[in-house]
């Protein structure tokens, strides 16, 4: 069964340029999200996608652990540059939009 994560190597997505491995890994992550945090792919932009979680983070370390995963995922997130566990701990604890570009 296809689910949201799926649809960016079905598409060819490459937005992800400094990722080495291709959009499919991504899909597993993102399939990983989708499955603990309820978060569903409804954004794709060049090198953008963004996420909305509908069971976000709502104590400070598993925000911290989730963001570490970010971090790995997207040297940037939130849409606003975040690069530390730290603010991007406090960002999803905040707003159940996930962004993450690749530049």
């Amino acid at each position: 069964m296809l689910r949201p994560a799926d649809v960016l190597p079905l598409i060819g997505w490459e937005g992800n340029a400094n990722w080495r491995g291709g959009a499919l890994p991504l899909t597993s992550v993102l399939r990983s999200w989708d499955d603990r945090f309820g978060a569903r792919l409804p954004r794709i932009g060049f090198a953008q996608i963004s996420l909305l979680a509908t069971r976000p983070p709502r104590h400070l370390e598993s925000a911290q652990l989730l963001a570490a995963e970010h971090l790995v995922f997207c040297n940037e997130c939130g849409g606003m540059g975040l690069t530390e566990v730290s603010s991007i701990a406090r960002y999803l604890m905040a707003s159940p939009v996930w962004t993450f570009w690749w530049d």
